[in-house]
């Protein structure tokens, strides 16, 4: 083993020689391309340079042909818009001298024909009062012959209705009283079939809670015996690769404590795992990392969590979101999927935010 260390340590000193000559030719490279990129950069800077002072004349040139252009172009426009002003200050009079003598004839023919349609509504306003005067005398005469008529008929079916009452009272009264039988002997033989269904769903529900709490017992036996068995490799495989060297030990996974009440199986999801991490020493970069061991299939996970939250809930005879979480030691997701499982199996019920079994909803 002493010699497996000496010649890492070896190959350890020839990949740092290795790596130090590497960065000498690296920087031996990036130096003469930093020299020729100084002296392109010179180059490029004069040809600017003169480029520029080019295209500063030709630009004056330009913006000097470009104002005189202007001047001669704003010149004639100007010229241009004083003679279009003034035909359009002329226009401007001429039409507005027409349309006011056109609005002074207009308001007069309105004013005529204003006065003629005020005389025809007066008149027609005052015909329509006159037949809605006569319309309102003939609809109350109409209304009180109604109301006798309508008194008339009230006072017939009263007298029909008290008849029909007297008749049908003692069959409804004999009718109501067998129903109330009927009812009462249907619910006395359905208190019964619950009963019975809810004793033997009781005894069957006892009888698989036991079964499973044996097989519960089963399996923390076997990782018990497990986890011995991997910490025990785990020593013979440290000592087999340090050898008596001063690496420490690591420490021996505590095993795990089942609960007294066997009837939840949410132990193996909170039970500690072993923690196999131990300090490595000064002269040695890196510890080998002990071998952890496989997790468990998410659909087993999913099963307990289930199982778990149905028996809780079947002790504690209902609980809440939270309440669940905090017992069963569970995280907000793998808890609402559970119970949404349970409650599409229809094991369980959701009343007013607390989730309880559903035999015990029945009962």
């Amino acid at each position: 083993m002493s010699a497996l260390n000496d010649q890492w340590q070896a190959a350890r000193q020839t990949r740092r020689a290795a790596v130090v000559q590497r960065r000498q030719q690296v920087q031996t490279v990036l130096g003469d391309w930093q020299r020729q990129r100084h002296i392109s950069a010179s180059e490029l800077r004069q040809s600017l340079d003169e480029f520029y002072a080019t295209i500063q004349d030709e630009t004056a040139l330009w913006l000097a042909q470009a104002q005189q252009q202007r001047q001669s172009q704003a010149r004639r426009l100007r010229i241009a818009l004083r003679a279009y002003g003034e035909k359009i200050q002329a226009d401007n009079v001429r039409f507005l001298t027409g349309l006011k003598r056109d609005r002074l004839e207009m308001a007069q023919d309105l004013r005529q024909r204003l006065a003629a349609d005020r005389q025809e509504l007066q008149a027609a306003v005052s015909d329509l009062r006159l037949a809605l005067e006569q319309d309102r005398l003939r609809i109350q005469q109409r209304v009180r012959e109604l109301k006798a008529e309508a008194d008339v008929i009230r006072a017939g079916h009263q007298q029909q209705h008290a008849m029909m009452r007297s008749q049908l009272f003692p069959e409804l009264s004999h009718y109501v009283s067998d129903i109330q039988a009927l009812v009462a002997d249907t619910l006395e033989a359905v208190a019964a079939g619950r009963q019975q269904m809810a004793a033997i769903q009781r005894q069957q529900r006892r009888s698989d809670r036991q079964a499973l709490s044996n097989d519960v017992a089963d399996m923390f036996d076997e990782l018990v015996n497990f986890r011995q068995e991997l910490s025990q490799f785990h020593q013979e495989l440290q000592q087999s690769v340090w050898g008596n060297g001063t690496a420490p030990a690591p420490a021996a996974p505590a095993e795990p404590k089942p609960k007294a009440s066997r009837r939840r199986v949410s132990k193996p999801q909170n039970a500690p795992k072993a923690t196999q991490t131990a300090p490595s020493p000064a002269p040695i970069p890196e510890p080998v990392p002990a071998p952890v061991p496989e997790p468990e299939p998410a659909a087993n996970k999913t099963g307990q969590i289930e199982e778990s939250i149905y028996n809780y809930l079947h002790q504690a005879h209902g609980a809440r979101l939270t309440e669940i979480e905090a017992q069963l030691g569970i995280n907000r997701f793998q808890a609402v999927d559970a119970l949404r499982s349970l409650i599409q199996k229809e094991l369980i019920v959701q009343q007013d935010r607390v989730y309880q079994v559903q035999e015990e909803v029945v009962l």
